[in-house]
């Protein structure tokens, strides 16, 4: 009967394997990961598939020198092709375990692009996805990402492979002891000057002796039902997500159109949006704006970091830039010319159509937008929101009676004749032609957003 480790090898790897293209073994010379080195040359015998080694001396010990040019010639031993990467911890700033790591996988994504690789196969096992559901149920994470270590993710755009996730510390060191596989001891890994060092050394075992009993195996189990959770979410969002319209200032999404979410599925869905834009937003910022939501509150914002939301009737819009500041200036504008205003190139031609058409604030977050009006000279005037459409209310009363959110109010011009407001760009609306527009020519406008 297999062991643990081979069966779990082979499990994952027919399910996701490619066995035409190679494979990159992340090996530290641990046991976890010399375990998973021994295994992969098991299989291969078996299966036909090519693999290369990649080792990391972060010369954080004096002895990782000697320890690289044992592992170098185990794997040039073994007659599989072998890359070394080695790190400059002097070199390197802030958090020195995340700065190594990020190091790390940007070596392993290089070796990837440049020779083939299909993933990057790592030997993490069940007691460090236990410590990260720890670490992370300490920091505060939500039921979602508690997780932490995923069976397959893509860093910096190649896959990592983690087979050994269910496998349990004992059961390594229990085959690395049957096989005789020459380990490095990393006195680092239990250095309490990490907090990853500390967990192990002092926290866990600390808890299991208070406990009476081993914690891990039930860290384990919330690790997997945080991925059931976190798999059911994406998939109760994924229509929302796919609904987002993505523009030059940002993600626009109207909830209207949508059946109400439940607030855990709201929540994961605001952290799913900002993720666009590489942020990490608090629980409390989540909350915020999960309540604004869910009540339908217009015209309310929230800055966090270098985003901000503005949300309106169950509206959210996510912003990564500040909305357009419009020019004081006024610019006129005729048949068959282009002007800017402000971050806006404006560009005027005859067409023959007696059909007005009509741009929203919509069309414009996108970054264009067309309308077709009386052949006449024109103004672009900033928005005034006092100013009269003719025989109408205030400009003001008019967006708020079509419902255009508060914050998007000046972001394009309004078009002015003889003196006159005749046509504003964010309702997608006119009020009614006069008689002599029948028989008009009619000239288009088309509106670019550039720089």
């Amino acid at each position: 009967m297999k062991n643990p480790i081979a069966l779990a090898l082979q499990e994952f790897l027919s399910s996701h394997c490619d066995h035409a293209q190679p494979l990159l073994i992340a090996l530290s010379g641990g046991p976890d990961s010399m375990a998973l080195f021994h295994a992969l040359t098991e299989y291969v015998k078996e299966f036909p598939l090519k693999i290369g080694v990649a080792h990391v001396d972060h010369r954080w010990r004096d002895e990782s020198e000697q320890e690289a040019k044992q592992i170098g010639a185990y794997v040039r031993q073994m007659g599989f092709p072998y890359h070394e990467k080695v790190l400059n911890p002097a070199a390197l700033s802030g958090n020195l375990e995340s700065a190594c790591r990020e190091e790390r996988y940007r070596f392993f994504a290089e070796l990837a692009r440049a020779h083939g690789y299909q993933a990057v196969v790592t030997g993490h096992q069940s007691d460090d996805l236990a410590e990260t559901v720890l670490k992370r149920l300490f920091e505060g994470s939500t039921l979602p990402f508690l997780s932490g270590i995923h069976p397959t993710i893509d860093l910096n755009g190649v896959a990592v492979w983690r087979p050994l996730l269910e496998v349990s510390k004992q059961h390594i060191l229990s085959y690395v002891e049957q096989h005789q596989l020459p380990v490095v001891e990393d006195w680092t890994n239990r250095d309490c000057r990490f907090l990853r060092g500390r967990m192990r050394s002092e926290m866990i075992p600390m808890l299991c002796e208070s406990f009476g009993k081993q914690a891990l195996p039930g860290l384990c189990r919330l690790a997997k039902e945080s991925q059931e959770l976190q798999g059911y979410l994406s998939e109760r969002i994924a229509a929302y997500l796919d609904a987002a319209i993505k523009g030059p200032f940002g993600y626009h999404l109207d909830l209207n159109a949508f059946q109400e979410l439940h607030p855990l599925e709201l929540k994961f869905l605001i952290r799913q949006l900002s993720e666009q834009f590489q942020v990490a937003i608090s629980r409390e910022a989540v909350d915020t704006v999960s309540h604004l939501l869910l009540s339908g509150k217009a015209n309310k914002s929230l800055p966090f970091q270098n985003i901000t939301f503005y949300l309106d009737r169950k509206q959210i819009f996510i912003c990564n830039a500040p909305m357009l500041c419009p020019p004081s200036e006024k610019v006129k504008i005729g048949l068959d010319q282009e002007v800017a205003w402000g971050k806006w190139k404006v560009k005027s031609s005859l067409v023959a159509t007696s059909q007005p058409s009509r741009c929203s604030w919509k069309e414009l977050w996108k970054g264009e937008g067309t309308i077709v009006v009386p052949a006449a000279r024109y103004e672009l005037h900033p928005p005034d929101l006092s100013h009269f459409y003719p025989g109408s209310n205030p400009l003001s009363k008019w967006w708020t009676d079509h419902k255009v959110p508060a914050f998007l109010r000046r972001l394009a011009p309004v078009l002015v004749s003889d003196g006159k407001l005749a046509c504003e760009l964010l309702t997608g609306q006119r009020l009614e032609r006069s008689s002599s527009e029948a028989t008009t020519q009619w000239m288009q406008l088309m509106f670019t957003l550039y720089g």
